[in-house]
């Protein structure tokens, strides 16, 4: 049993990546963005019954609710007739605060089974609840709360260090369709995905860069592509507001790494990977090490055909790695509005 006050509901979809996968019929609905619970009443309130969930036909493995915090008394349920009917069933894991919503013997099922479970999804208080609720709760009993409903697709799914999951996207350049570093990012901004802000991937480990590599391949075998990275000094301050009067620090652009610097070139052959960042730079000798700024202006991130990072004009022609996951984002979220104990009481005359 276990508490939560504001359900903030963001929808992450893991799945195997493809070509132009950005453009797949994938869809999340939220109908109903702010719904209100009172605890006094022990009834039971059904977060969002017109919620949508839809694709293109890729099969769904599993349904993870997550929440960051709950406290006791709290309880999270769908209709067992419906879990039921939709050959599903649901488990509980307190260690991780993880609902989750599968098949019995881990096959997939399409999106419209785990739709119909997810409109049922609801939340109560437990009637043995209620005098600690009066008790020890806060007078403003409206702090957030979040969950995030991880959708695993059938296929490769990515979990980061952090235990979140993120998905990825590999937009090909060939010929006519090749894109340049600025267009790629413009791209990758106007990109959602079940209602997740696409941007320029930024890569955080080595797992990360060898999944990449890999959903590349799946592609093109051997692609290049961009990724969100650049040491342009304009660039930087206008993301930071601080003009730091060279090229040379290679940061991030968008995503949740946004103006973090990852890396400090201090030279042809030299540099340092920032603490707590990863880099993977091309490293042959001279004059292969990588980045170089050949010729100057060589300030924006690639990977090669491998797996490693070059520097190079943005002008030139690739592919480019959309990444969805870290960012808030409005559509996925329902917020669940608790009476504050100061209005329980004022209506109870306490």
């Amino acid at each position: 049993m276990n508490r939560f006050v504001i359900f903030s509901l963001s929808l992450l979809m893991c799945m195997w990546v493809g070509a132009n996968l950005i453009h797949a019929a994938r869809s999340l609905g939220i109908s109903r963005s702010n719904v209100t619970y009172n605890p006094w009443t022990n009834s039971t309130l059904t977060l969002d019954p017109g919620l949508t969930l839809s694709n293109d036909g890729q099969l769904i493995v599993t349904v993870n609710v997550q929440f960051s915090l709950l406290l006791p008394g709290d309880v999270v349920t769908v209709n067992a007739g419906v879990l039921s009917a939709q050959g599903l069933v649901a488990t509980y894991d307190p260690s991780t605060y993880t609902y989750s919503i599968y098949h019995a013997n881990g096959s997939g099922r399409p999106a419209d089974k785990f739709q119909a479970v997810l409109r049922t999804l609801a939340f109560y208080v437990s009637p043995d609840a209620t005098t600690y609720f009066r008790n020890s709760y806060s007078l403003d009993a409206t702090a957030s709360r979040n969950a995030t409903i991880v959708v695993l697709e059938s296929g490769v799914a990515l979990e980061l260090t952090n235990g979140n999951f993120h998905i990825y996207d590999f937009v090909a350049g060939n010929g006519t369709s090749a894109f340049s570093w600025s267009t790629a990012r413009e791209n990758a901004l106007a990109s959602y995905y079940y209602g997740m802000q696409g941007y320029l991937a930024t890569i955080t480990s080595s797992a990360e860069n060898a999944f990449l590599r890999d959903k590349a391949n799946a592609v093109v075998w051997g692609a290049a592509g961009w990724l969100g990275g650049s040491d342009n000094q304009a660039l930087y301050a206008q993301i930071n507001g601080v003009d730091r009067g060279t090229d040379d620090w290679w940061f991030w652009v968008d995503g949740p790494e946004r103006g973090k610097v990852f890396f400090r070139d201090a030279g042809y052959t030299s540099g340092t990977t920032m603490l707590g960042f990863y880099s993977y730079w091309h490293r042959a000798g001279e004059p292969g090490d990588e980045p170089n700024g050949s010729n100057g202006g060589e300030d924006y991130l690639q990977m090669l055909g491998t797996d490693v990072w070059n520097d190079l004009f943005g002008a030139q022609f690739l592919g480019y790695f959309i990444e969805y996951g870290g960012q808030a984002s409005l559509t996925n979220q329902i917020h669940i509005n608790i009476y504050g104990q100061n209005a329980i009481q004022q209506a109870m005359g306490l």
